[in-house]
Formats: structure tokens, C-alpha cells, sequence
């Protein structure tokens, strides 16, 4: 035996679920996923960055031992010298009375035979005058005695101090320089001297030629002006290179190990830079390397941390989906028989497997599948028995329909006959009976006629002749026919001068002439004495005619409105006295909507009542 064939309402739903929406895989995959994903990454980032951080320290840490090796060397260079200059003050021969001894020359120019980066070395008298002097790039008649005295050189060492003038100057312009001086203490405080020796600042390339520089390193020394004293590349004192003032106040802001900085040198290259400081002198020694040599640990490092958490993430994203499947494979079973069951196939059984609340889950569908099953079948037999019912219903109602209006039409053609008798006049009592005869047969005409409209319209055998249809003319036409009824109930009807204004429609003439016909008779039957009915016309949005049909009668209350376009459900039929079937108004929804237009209406208790139709306007 065949499954019987499932209702209208099961095999096609009139509101399908869409299917747009994730899968419960895939959500569960992705929320597995995300939480492994988002563990390893979290690890990963964490990790990666801590590696960042040591692989930084460890450079800036390697960089920073190269430019502390190199304040060193310059430091104990300077202080080698100062000590050699305290040395020779000691001597006997520097007092006050001896230093123009020729001996005094002697040990002078010993000095600075002994030290290649001396430039000039000079013996300098109590009263700040140099009295001795040696040097190594001008000839002795040359030279230039200065005078010290008031100077901040001489308040130094007056002082007891030594003096290094941090201020680099040149006696040629390749060969910046600068002043070293020592105090040189006499028999009396008339006595004592100084020795000042001025130092080619070549001797510091010493310091830095000890270091092995890598390709794109190099290393240089600066004042607190952030003035080149020496460097790795001669051309760069040459030539007067000064470093940003914004670095080199931070370089000599704050005491502390070292400062690191990234910025760009003189050939445009960004560069890493660590600089410690040459104390005491206000000096510093700086190391540079290009930023992507010295970033390159991290960067193979960051790598290789990245390739890890990538591979752990994948393995993450696999074992949820894993763990995904595990509770969603017997969900996704269980929501196919669903759709299945949706679509009336009862005959496939539910699979019952999974986790014990999917097995209940199972058990419970496959219950529900069966009792569906059952109450479809009944239903299918109670709609079949309604079919043969309303067909029985409509054949009947057509026939009877016919049958009724032979004898009715002969009925009234005989009234109308004895009414219209040229030689036999009726009696006043006789002519009122055939009025009631021919009023009561015109109304149970109307009546027929308007079961028969319902029954072709139930039966689908409603002919439409659709057209352009003038709605001015149409509603005159409606006006005209029903001022006879309205002078009888004490009804005024008008029409709005915006009626003849609007443009065709599309409609059956006399199918759209029969609804607004029906509007307006029920406009002025239940309306109220003395009321008046109006007919008006607007557009009602885009390509739409509105035609409405508004009575100032008493309004129908909001619990009737559900039952409006019933059949056979007259509004206030139990109460007054009004003629009707109770179906014109559900014809008149039936064949608005034939036509493709809407019907509706507002109403306001004790105000009255607006029915409307919406129809589309012609393609002219």
C-alpha cells in the first residue's frame, strides 16, 4: 500500500527555514578550533615575544660591551697622558725659576715624541704665560705663545684640577683637536705653572682600530654637542657630522649603563645604536649596526616561533574538528529525518545512536514520526471528504440556482404582465399585491444571483475580460444605479471631484463595477437617515488607484472585524432589519483579488465606516 500523498500544509511549508546559517559542525568545529587555536596563539604570542625581547637584550647587550670597550681604551688613554703630564710637573726643572732651562725643552719634546697623538705640548709659567713650547706640526718660529690666565683652563688648574677642554678646535681643518692641562705645583703658591698639551683627536682611532667590526658596523665618539671626535670612517669627523640633538640629550640626560636608540645615519640607513659614556671627561663612545643585522636573530627567531604556533594551530583546528564531529554527526542525522518527516516521508525510521540525550532525542522523533504519519492520513481523508463535500456543495448551489430563477423569472414576467395590463385595471389593493409580489421576486433574484457568483467563483469559472478601465466612468455608473436606494433610506450620495482626476485601471469592467457596487449599497444600508455616502480617488503610492467608499453610519465594532469578509456573517442582521445574504461582501474580496488588486477598510464606532480597493493602474 502507497504512503498516502502528505497535506498541502507538510509537503511544502508556506515559511521554509532558509539555509543560510552555519552548519552545528561547523559551529562546534569553529568554537573547538577558536579555544585551541586561541590557547596556542595566546602561548605562542607570549613566547614569541619573550624571545623578541631576549634576542633584543642579547644584542643590545653585545653592542653595548663593544662601546663600553672602546670608553674604556679612551679613557685609559687620556689618563695615561694626564698622568704623564702630572709626572712631569713633578719635576724639578718645571719650578717656576728653571722652566726656561733648555733641559725643559728637552723633556718636552721627549714627551711628545713619546705620544703620536700630541699636536703640541707647552710649560706654562705662574703668571699663565707659555714659556716652552713643542709641536709637531708648525716650525718654533712659527709658533704662538698664549696667555691663559683668566681663562677657565687656568682657573682649573689653579685649583688643582686637571682641565680637558671638551670642545674640540683645530689648528687645520683636518685635524680637530683638544686641550689637555695639568697643574704643575711650585715652592710657593707664586710658583706654580701648568702644562698644557694640545691632542689631535687621531690618537682616539687607536681605541676604536682595536675593535672587528662587522660589515655595516661602526663605532665613534662624540661630545656633549653631539660633535664627531673620532670615527670608524675618517670622513665623518671630516666633514663635521653632528648627531641629532634630540639623541644626544638623552644620550647625556641621566647617568646609567648605557642608551639605546634606533635611528637613521648619514647614508639614510636605519640603524641601532648603543652608546655608554667616557667618564669623566663628557664624552661618549657609540656602536652602530645596521637595524636589519641587528634584529636578524629575533626576526629568525620571531620565524621560527610563528611556524610553531602555525603547526600547533593546525593540529588545534583538526582535533576540534575532531571532537566536532563526534556530538554533531548524530544531530545532523537526527535534523535530515526532520526535514524528511517536514516533507511527509514517514517511512524511513529515525537513526536512535550518539550520547544518551541524542538517543532520547531519536526515540522522541521517531514517536512523533509515527503519530504524524497517522494524523496525516486522517487528514488526508477529511480533506478528501471536504473536496467531495464543497463540490457537492457547489454543483448543488448552481443547479438549485438555475431551478430557482426559471419559475421566478416566469413568476415575475406574470406580475409585471397584470401590472402593465392595458384594458384590465387592478384594484389599489390588487396593484399593492403585485408590487409585493415583484419587489420579494427581485430580491430572491438578487439573492440567486448572488449564490451563483459565489459558486462560479469557488468553482474557478469566473471569465475576466481585463482592460483599461476609466474609474470616473465606473463610478458615475455605480452613482447613478444606486440613487434610488439611497433616496429611499434617506442617504445622499457624491462623488468627490478627484474621481474623474485618476488614471485607468486594470480590471474586468463589470467584475470591478460589480465590487464598488456592493461597497456602495451596503454604504447606504447601513448607514443612518439623513447620512451621506462619498465616493473619492487618490493614488496610493507608486502605480495604485485607491477608490473608497466612505458612509457615516455607525461604524463596526473592532470584534467584528475578523468575521468582515465571511460568507453568510451579515453585520447587525440579529438586530436590524436589513435585506441581504451575508455573502456580497466576500464576493467582493473574491473578485478584487481575481483582478490582482486589495481590499480594505477602516472604521471608527459612532463615525463610520471607509471600505477601499487598491488596483493597479494600466500599462497606457
Amino acid at each position: 500500500m502507497n504512503d498516502p500523498a502528505p497535506p498541502p500544509h507538510l509537503g511544502r511549508p508556506e515559511s521554509e527555514p532558509k539555509s543560510g546559517g552555519a552548519s552545528l559542525n561547523t559551529l562546534l568545529t569553529v568554537a573547538f578550533a577558536t579555544l585551541g587555536v586561541l590557547g596556542v596563539v595566546v602561548a605562542g604570542g607570549v613566547l614569541t615575544w619573550q624571545l623578541y625581547q631576549s634576542e633584543r637584550r642579547a644584542a643590545i647587550h653585545d653592542m653595548a660591551f663593544y662601546a663600553a670597550t672602546v670608553a674604556k681604551e679612551i679613557t685609559t688613554l687620556i689618563s695615561e697622558l694626564e698622568a704623564t703630564l702630572t709626572a712631569i710637573g713633578q719635576y724639578d726643572a718645571m719650578r717656576a725659576p728653571h722652566m726656561r732651562e733648555a733641559r725643559v725643552g728637552r723633556v718636552l719634546s721627549h714627551t711628545l715624541g713619546r705620544y703620536k697623538g700630541l699636536e703640541s705640548l707647552a710649560a706654562v709659567d705662574a703668571s699663565g704665560h707659555e714659556v716652552q713650547k713643542v709641536s709637531r706640526i708648525q716650525l718654533e718660529s712659527e709658533m704662538a705663545y698664549l696667555e691663559h690666565a683668566g681663562t677657565p683652563l687656568w682657573e682649573t688648574v689653579q685649583s688643582g684640577k686637571a682641565y680637558l677642554d671638551t670642545a674640540p678646535r683645530g689648528l687645520t681643518a683636518q685635524a680637530p683637536n683638544v686641550t689637555l692641562a695639568t697643574p704643575v705645583t711650585g715652592a710657593g703658591p707664586r710658583d706654580d705653572g701648568a702644562m698644557v698639551a694640545v691632542l689631535n683627536l687621531k690618537f682616539l682611532w687607536s681605541a676604536l682600530a682595536k675593535l672587528e667590526l662587522g660589515p655595516g658596523h661602526s663605532a665613534y665618539v662624540i661630545d656633549r654637542h653631539g660633535r664627531m671626535l673620532s670615527h670608524t670612517l675618517m670622513s665623518q669627523v671630516l666633514r663635521g657630522v653632528t648627531l641629532d640633538p634630540v639623541m644626544t640629550e638623552d644620550i647625556f640626560a641621566r647617568p646609567r649603563r648605557y642608551s639605546v636608540h634606533e635611528r637613521t645615519n648619514a647614508f639614510g640607513e636605519p640603524v641601532l645604536s648603543v652608546a655608554v659614556g667616557v667618564e669623566p671627561h663628557g664624552w661618549a663612545a657609540v656602536y652602530e649596526i645596521p637595524l636589519a643585522e641587528a634584529y636578524r636573530p629575533v626576526f629568525q627567531a620571531v620565524l621560527f616561533a610563528l611556524i610553531v604556533v602555525a603547526v600547533e594551530a593546525a593540529v588545534a583546528a583538526l582535533a576540534g574538528y575532531v571532537m566536532a564531529r563526534r556530538p554533531s554527526l548524530p544531530l545532523s542525522r537526527l535534523t535530515a529525518a526532520a526535514t524528511r518527516i517536514s516533507l511527509g516521508d514517514f517511512g524511513k525510521p529515525v537513526a536512535i545512536e550518539g550520547a544518551r540525550e541524542t538517543r532520547q532525542l531519536g526515540q522522541a522523533f521517531t514517536a512523533m514520526s509515527r503519530e504524524l504519519a497517522s494524523m496525516v492520513d486522517a487528514l488526508t481523508r477529511a480533506k478528501e471528504e471536504a473536496e467531495a463535500a464543497s463540490a457537492a456543495k457547489t454543483k448543488f448551489l448552481s443547479s438549485m440556482s438555475h431551478e430557482l430563477r426559471t419559475p421566478l423569472n416566469a413568476i415575475l414576467g406574470f406580475a409585471q404582465l397584470l401590472r402593465m395590463h392595458p384594458t384590465d385595471r387592478l384594484t389599489e389593493e390588487q396593484a399593492a399585491n403585485v408590487d409585493i409580489i415583484l419587489g420579494s421576486g427581485e430580491h430572491l433574484l438578487e439573492l440567486i444571483n448572488e449564490v451563483l457568483d459565489l459558486a462560479r467563483i469557488e468553482a474557478d469559472r469566473v471569465a475576466l475580460d481585463m482592460e483599461a478601465v476609466d474609474v470616473g466612468d465606473v463610478v458615475k455608473d455605480c452613482a447613478v444605479l444606486t440613487k434610488t436606494m439611497g433616496d429611499k433610506f434617506g442617504v445622499t450620495i457624491r462623488m468627490d471631484a478627484s474621481v474623474s482626476a485618476m488614471p485607468a485601471i486594470h480590471a474586468d469592467r463589470l467584475r470591478f463595477k460589480q465590487a464598488l457596487l456592493n461597497l456602495v449599497s451596503n454604504a447606504v444600508k447601513y448607514n443612518r437617515p439623513g447620512g451621506a455616502v462619498t465616493i473619492r480617488a487618490n493614488m496610493a503610492g507608486g502605480a495604485v488607484v485607491r477608490v473608497s467608499v466612505r458612509d457615516t453610519g455607525p461604524g463596526i465594532p473592532p470584534s467584528a472585524w475578523d468575521k468582515l469578509f465571511e460568507p453568510f456573517d451579515r453585520l447587525g442582521a440579529e438586530v436590524r432589519e436589513i435585506e441581504g445574504s451575508g455573502i456580497g461582501l466576500t464576493i467582493t474580496k473574491k473578485l478584487v483579488e481575481l483582478m490582482g488588486g486589495v481590499i480594505g477598510f477602516d472604521s471608527e464606532v459612532g463615525v463610520g465606516s471607509t471600505f477601499w480597493i487598491d488596483m493597479p493602474m494600466a500599462d497606457l
